[in-house]
């Protein structure tokens, strides 16, 4: 392919057009050919009536659905509430399920924030009026965790809307600012090498069940609520299925060892408890053993794609590998071990 030019930012700029265009006909081509739920299709759908903190969830058919009367009304050519009930019926038509009321209450705070600086919907393009929304949220004492979750929904609602077809055109300009990076960043610290070795020292002498939910969490970067939340029937061919966050399940294979302990029967503790075993042996949180994962796969040699599907990570410069075709248990396999042997486990 010739760039045309032999100026590097117009070259750059032009490689980033040219990604943008791709992602978005690969999105519209995932929309046409996802399934769609026919009008009688029988779906859950939540009381959002914020009013008075009710929370209902009912049984109902898609094609009754109708968006909340006390859901976002803002008058203008695209109305807050306009956009909710398009995000929320294109949910139903392809998932056949409405969003949670979490979703919903998080939204409402967002929108509030927006109608307090007076934007609208199609004002969300201007990265300037995004970050404006960011710093309402950081002024009003809102953790980074809680501006990230917001804008995020806030974000997901617009994007949602735009992919319907109904407004083609609404664009939100979320992405091009870094409102994950503010407001006082969490750091999760991985164990030292020194602390690595006093961790795997303490392993053997730990409760079976405690031994088992950290030796888990070490081997497959499994997030503190998968680990424990582990059930005898999610093992499955060497391997086990882990909750993803906020997605469906993902399979990772197990060393043998392991898999052969877990098979004879167990039962984790919460995941309270085990974070407090784990800071007793070195003051690290559990998190910092899912960084620390990263950092021996990378050790180890194992590509950036296969590390992605192991973590349960998204990786769009790798969609064509992440997306289309299989990922075989034996694939997996071979790439996982390397993070058993630089641990050092007998």
């Amino acid at each position: 392919m010739s760039l045309q030019t032999t100026n590097r930012f117009e070259a750059e700029l032009r490689v980033g057009q040219g990604l943008a265009e791709l992602k978005r006909r690969t999105r519209e081509q995932v929309l046409a050919s996802a399934k769609k739920y026919p009008a009688n299709t029988k779906v859950i759908e939540w009381d959002v009536d914020l009013t008075d903190g009710s929370a209902v969830a009912t049984e109902t058919t898609w094609d009754v659905v109708a968006p909340d009367e006390s859901l976002l009304e803002e008058p203008g050519a695209i109305s807050w509430r306009e956009v909710t009930r398009v995000a929320r019926e294109r949910r139903i038509r392809l998932h056949a399920k409405d969003y949670s009321r979490s979703w919903y209450e998080g939204l409402k705070q967002s929108v509030d924030i927006a109608k307090k600086l007076n934007l609208t919907p199609e004002d969300m393009q201007s990265p300037k009026n995004c970050l404006a929304i960011v710093r309402a949220f950081e002024k009003a004492g809102a953790s980074r965790t809680t501006v990230t979750q917001r804008v995020g929904i806030l974000q997901s609602a617009l994007t949602g809307a735009k992919k319907s077809g109904e407004y083609p055109e609404l664009r939100n300009a979320f992405s091009d600012i870094d409102f994950r990076s503010s407001a006082g960043a969490k750091s999760y610290e991985e164990p030292t090498p020194e602390e690595l070795e006093i961790l795997l020292k303490d392993l053997p002498s730990q409760p079976r069940h405690h031994r088992l939910a950290i030796t888990l969490m070490l081997v497959t970067g499994a997030r503190i609520g998968a680990a424990t939340g582990l059930r005898p029937d999610d093992l499955n061919d060497g391997g086990c299925w882990l909750v993803g966050k906020g997605k469906p399940r993902y399979w990772v294979p197990l060393p043998r060892e392991l898999f052969a302990e877990l098979q004879e029967g167990f039962e984790f503790a919460s995941a309270e408890r085990v974070r407090v075993v784990l800071r007793e042996i070195i003051p690290v949180k559990p998190h910092g053993l899912r960084h620390l994962y990263t950092s021996l796969g990378r050790q180890g040699g194992i590509p950036l794609d296969a590390q992605a599907r192991l973590m349960d990570h998204s990786l769009p410069a790798s969609m064509t590998q992440m997306v289309y075709g299989e990922w075989p248990h034996e694939r997996l396999r071979a790439e996982s071990v390397k993070v058993w042997e630089q641990l050092g486990f007998q």
